[in-house]
């Protein structure tokens, strides 16, 4: 099948969806250079993790472990709206913002349900 698009037919397929790689990762991160693209046009992989991945791995491990454990105390309610707002942070960071956006929201339900966790807590006792 031959494809329809001018632009894909002019550079083939392959380049295209390369280039428009390029252009979204460039758009997304200025640490992405052409000097970093190799003969295949993807970026090379140098093996370690950057402190933004790190960062971002944190903050979802620990979103995962409050979340757990939200049944045994009302401290890991708040604790996984504080994972989430760390999530948010590194949405935006890493220039996912419809990530960071939801994350946000994530977090301020979260600080919601802790507070009212909280007031309930207080009137049983």
């Amino acid at each position: 099948m031959q494809p329809t698009s001018r632009f894909a037919r002019g550079v083939g397929l392959e380049t295209a969806i390369a280039l428009v790689n390029f252009r979204l990762r460039f758009w997304v991160s200025t640490s992405i250079t052409p000097r970093d693209l190799g003969s295949t046009g993807r970026t090379r992989y140098s093996g370690t993790m950057t402190p933004l991945s790190a960062f971002g791995l944190f903050a979802v491990t620990a979103m995962l472990i409050t979340y757990a454990f939200e049944s045994k105390s009302v401290w890991y309610i708040l604790g996984f709206a504080f994972a989430c707002a760390l999530g948010s942070i590194y949405g935006f960071l890493q220039g996912a913002w419809p990530f960071g956006l939801v994350e946000a929201v994530w977090s301020g339900v979260a600080a919601r349900r802790w507070w009212l966790a909280r007031l309930a807590g207080r009137s049983s006792n």
